[in-house]
């Protein structure tokens, strides 16, 4: 009985760690989709260098924190 407990536990446990990656990619890509037009450079990425005047640090600093999660 402990074996199928165990099994049941490790099931669990996976699909739980399945669920966060998605909730984790799920807000990166929420805050990609809502940085501000000018906060993106020509190609798409975003502006880090903070003497571009088109430089977004809210928008710098949002990206980052989702990065960390």
């Amino acid at each position: 009985m402990s074996l199928s407990s165990r099994e049941k536990l490790a099931a669990i446990n996976r699909e739980y760690k399945h669920k966060e990656d998605l909730i984790a990619k799920a807000k990166a890509e929420w805050v990609k989709k809502t940085l501000p037009a000018g906060a993106k450079s020509a190609s798409g990425d975003l502006i880090t260098d903070p003497e571009n005047p088109k430089f977004d640090l809210e928008a710098y600093l949002t990206l980052k924190a989702a990065d960390e999660a």
